[in-house]
């Protein structure tokens, strides 16, 4: 009958144009998901044009950044391509203005330090970060680093004798 080879045709269209492009995508976003960057690349090159291979080629620098511990970068690609990057903020035992912020759509820099007593802050490292490909996201976190602070003490004897061993 004309009404099955109908349903035979959609089944076969929705496979070829639905199912199977779904299913790699799935794939795709798991690679990323799970850091595995190399491999997501090559799969999303062997797909040729998906609709929206250039930003999970994206998302796959941004994850590769965050790996080598550039996470201004890694915070550029995903603003680049529209997506939002959450960020909390360690103040490992010290205390800082801001305790996590949403970067979203729009040029975002890590603006923040943080202050801990006898110590100078330094910088933040990306302690930890995940990625969701499929919506263009990460989430991120940040420790204070801080570098010791030194004092010089110089006394006047006022004419007294130093009995230090020093």
């Amino acid at each position: 009958s004309s009404l099955g080879m109908v349903t035979i045709v959609c089944i076969i269209l929705l496979t070829f144009f639905f199912f199977i492009p779904m299913a790699r995508n799935n794939n795709i976003y798991s690679l990323i998901n799970s850091k595995n960057y190399d491999d997501a690349i090559t799969l999303i090159n062997e797909y040729g044009e998906l609709e929206d291979s250039n930003k999970l080629l994206i998302m796959c620098q941004a994850g590769k950044a965050f790996d080598k511990q550039d996470y201004e970068s890694g915070i550029d690609y995903i603003y680049f391509i529209g997506g939002t990057v959450d960020v909390t903020y360690d103040s490992n035992g010290g205390s800082s203005t801001i305790s996590s912020e949403q970067i979203k759509k729009n040029k975002g820099y890590i603006n923040n330090e943080s202050e801990k007593e006898g110590y100078d802050f330094d910088t933040w490292i990306l302690t930890d970060y995940s990625i969701n490909a499929k919506n263009y996201y990460a989430s991120i976190t940040l420790k204070a680093n801080y570098d010791i602070l030194n004092y010089e003490i110089l006394y006047n004897l006022n004419g007294g004798i130093n009995n230090s061993s020093n």
